[in-house]
């Protein structure tokens, strides 16, 4: 059983091929910690929704960064995604589930991170996206 706390700290460049760089975090923690199978499908679909709002919506141009930021232990796994864009309000992302708003293509990678963890919190006006994972 892991006691201590690790921390993984990434820059990731604003493309889409930068995908697959968060997605070999997750790998990586899957295999340090032993997730199980939902467990580690959780933190990736997170992990990726949060960086592709981070790489479409968060920064102005192609050229600047987000970062991730994870500390992990056997109990509970804490990522940070942060960018340097505007942010967003939070509050009135529509839920993609009402009728009126089942066409829309925005707002399900918010919706799916919210149930995907056990906590959720935003920072910065929403630049920064907090996401909490209880292993226990």
């Amino acid at each position: 059983m892991l006691t201590e706390i690790k921390k993984i700290k990434k820059e990731i460049s604003c493309s889409p091929d930068s995908i697959v760089l968060v997605e070999s975090i997750v790998d990586y923690i899957s295999s340090d910690l032993g997730l199980n199978d939902e467990t580690t499908a959780r933190l990736y679909v997170s992990l990726t929704e949060a960086a592709k709002n981070s790489i479409m919506f968060g920064v102005s141009d192609i050229s600047n960064n987000f970062c991730i930021e994870v500390d992990y232990e056997s109990t509970r796994i804490s990522v940070l995604v942060k960018d340097n864009g505007p942010g967003f309000d939070f509050m009135s992302v529509p839920d993609p589930t009402l009728p009126e708003n089942i066409e829309k293509t925005s707002g399900r990678g918010l919706f799916l991170i919210k149930h995907l963890t056990d906590e959720l919190s935003f920072a910065n006006n929403g630049a920064t996206i907090k996401m909490v994972f209880n292993l226990d």
